[in-house]
């Protein structure tokens, strides 16, 4: 039986009350109840570790493609809780430094990851050692309005109204 989905595919799977997003990363033919076809999916669990599930074909659903993200949505999730979750993530420099990108997740609200190919905004540096608990540090404030800048396409303006929002120590 010819079966509609193939390795990378992405799609959604039903997972607690909702739907998540994942990839089919095996195809294991039609080794299911009754001789459905069975798929293993990686489900992205951002910004860290992913989920693995065994997966009947006709659970599994085409996504609908991500919405683009509206600059308040980025600006709000910075201010929340997002950035210093990201700023955090680089405080021991050196080679590889981290990068991160916004995308959603499986309900829809926003999330950053640090796998690329998984991002819809991103991509810069991570400053190295920004923040002080959960706050910037003073003369560091420029280097984050910067890397907002640059990494979200945030106004001048917008970004120091995240880092203001965020504070300062």
């Amino acid at each position: 039986m010819k079966t509609h989905y193939h390795l990378g595919d992405r799609v959604r799977i039903p997972l607690g009350r909702g739907k998540a997003l994942g990839v089919i990363t095996e195809d294991h033919g039609a080794l299911g109840a009754g001789g459905k076809h069975l798929f293993r999916v990686s489900v992205w669990m951002d910004p860290f570790e992913d989920g693995s599930y065994e997966v009947q074909e006709d659970e599994l659903e085409k996504p609908v493609e991500d919405s683009p993200l509206a600059a308040a949505e980025i600006i709000s999730f910075l201010k929340n809780g997002g950035l210093i979750s990201i700023l955090r993530s680089n405080i021991s420099g050196g080679r590889n430094q981290p990068r991160a990108w916004l995308r959603r997740d499986s309900l829809g609200s926003l999330t950053h990851t640090f796998q690329e190919e998984r991002g819809l905004v991103g991509g810069e540096t991570i400053p190295f050692w920004v923040c002080d608990g959960d706050r910037i540090e003073k003369d560091k404030r420029e280097t984050v309005v910067e890397y907002l800048k640059k990494s979200f396409a945030l106004t001048k303006r917008q970004a120091e109204e995240v880092v203001d929002a965020v504070g300062t120590k």
